[in-house]
This record gives C-alpha cells, sequence and structure tokens, in this order.
C-alpha cells in the first residue's frame, strides 16, 4: 500500500512540474513577442524542465524505498513445540489435522459470509480460529498464542509470550496504535495485536480476514 502511495504521489510530482514546464514556454513566447532583452530558450527550458522532473522522481523513489514495511502476513508460519507448523490463511482442514485433538471447541454463525466461525483451544497453550470464505470454504483466520510453546516466525525472528517489546517494534515496526499496554501492527493484510506489560509480551494474536 506505502509503494501505490507513494508511486501516486512520484506521478502527481510528475504532473505538476511539466505543467510547471508548459507556463515557462508560455513566458519564453510573451518575452519574444514584446521584444524583451532576456529571452529564454524553449528547447534549453524544456531540457532544464526534464531535469527537474527526473530529479523529483529519483528524489521520491529513493524515499519510498527507505520506507520499511512488514512482510505479507501470509509468509508468517506459527512454530509450535512438538514441530508442528501452522501458517496463517491456511485451510483449516488441514490444520486441524496436523494440530490433533483439541481441548474445546466453540462455534457461531459467521457475521461475514454464511457458514460459522469456530474457535479451537489447545490445552490452554494456544486458540485457532477458523472462518469461511464466500465460497463457504474455511480458512485460519487467527492465531492466539497462549504459551511460549509456540512462536510466530517473522522472517527468522521468533516472537512469542515472553517475547521483549524491543524485539517486536524490531520486526514490525511502530505500531499503528498504542494504548494501555495493547500495540496494534497492520501487516500486509493482517493484524499482529500484542499486550505488554513491564517491557515483556504476555500477549499475542495474529489474525487475517477470510474473504
Amino acid at each position: 500500500m506505502k509503494k501505490t502511495i507513494s508511486l501516486l504521489l512520484i506521478a502527481s510530482l510528475a504532473a505538476a512540474f511539466l505543467s510547471c514546464g508548459g507556463d515557462a514556454g508560455t513566458a519564453s513566447d510573451t518575452a519574444q513577442e514584446t521584444g524583451g532583452a532576456d529571452v529564454q530558450n524553449p528547447a534549453v527550458t524544456e531540457t532544464q524542465t526534464t531535469a527537474v522532473v527526473t530529479e523529483a522522481i529519483t528524489d521520491a523513489v529513493t524515499e519510498a524505498q527507505e520506507v520499511q514495511t512488514a512482510p505479507a502476513a501470509e509468509g508468517y508460519t506459527c512454530v509450535f513445540d512438538n514441530g508442528i507448523t501452522l501458517k496463517l490463511g491456511s485451510p483449516a482442514a488441514d490444520a486441524l489435522a496436523a494440530l490433533g485433538d483439541y481441548s474445546d471447541m466453540m462455534e457461531a454463525s459467521s457475521c461475514v459470509h454464511e457458514g460459522f466461525d469456530r474457535v479451537y483451544t489447545y490445552a490452554g497453550l494456544y486458540t485457532v480460529l477458523t472462518s469461511p470464505d464466500a465460497q463457504g470454504k474455511e480458512y485460519v483466520a487467527e492465531i492466539s498464542l497462549l504459551s511460549d510453546l509456540v512462536a510466530l516466525d517473522a522472517g527468522g525472528a521468533y516472537l512469542m509470550i515472553g517475547s521483549a517489546e524491543a524485539d517486536i517494534k524490531a520486526a514490525f515496526g511502530d505500531p499503528v496504535e498504542d494504548a494501555f499496554g495493547v500495540q496494534k501492527y497492520n501487516l500486509d493484510g493482517a493484524n499482529v495485536t500484542v499486550t505488554v506489560d513491564g517491557g515483556a509480551v504476555t500477549g499475542f494474536v495474529l489474525t487475517y480476514p477470510v474473504n
């Protein structure tokens, strides 16, 4: 999204400078008609305008490249102490089969699509929320970490209950919301919500909207 906005800004900037170039040409014509001594060469003016536009675009692209964006949410994988891995947004049937028996399950009608949202709890260590899409297929829409026996692999940085707040910010950047110890981070199409107490993570929820 940030890259798209940057490109739109670049296009707007280029159009603005090209418009300025047209005005400069008009001023030159006026000077010639009035016999002014200091007459601008239209070719030189065009070259100068092009140089200004090129420099502006280069600066804007450089600035856009310097903006740090979080990796796509689909790339995040939860790693469990027993060696199981679970990817956010994966088919629910595959995930549930891999995780095995759950200790509790609750369901309610989905408010987005026909079908049910189901929350599976596994021995108080983590919960998995599955949700249907428009075609009725169920996917993993949320994973809540409840212990340090489960970690989120965020590009090689393993984040979990007990992780330092500094490690979370190093992986995700500054939170988009931070109030009363609850921090929210936007990924590419998903969100991470962490609860922090005393500089350490005490709650960790990863959500991904199922369309």
